[in-house]
């Protein structure tokens, strides 16, 4: 899977490590802000026209502690 993600906020990031396999997807997006990252790990299932995504972020320049935000 490749494209971009993004919103008004942070401005369309490159799709990075995205796959497809049946109905499951999952795909990262990084935002760097200086010397500041966040990493986004986005996984979810397709079910007919509807697209349910989970998100886990780590923060900091090596990183951080994930956490889960649906």
């Amino acid at each position: 899977m490749t494209g971009t993600v993004g919103n008004d906020a942070t401005g369309a990031t490159e799709i990075l490590e995205g796959t497809v396999s049946g109905d499951e997807i999952s795909f990262v997006q990084m935002i760097t802000r200086g010397d500041f990252r966040i990493r986004i790990q986005y996984s979810g299932k397709v079910k007919g026209d509807e697209l349910k995504l989970t998100r886990a972020f780590r923060r900091g320049p090596g990183g951080g502690a994930a956490r889960a935000v649906r």
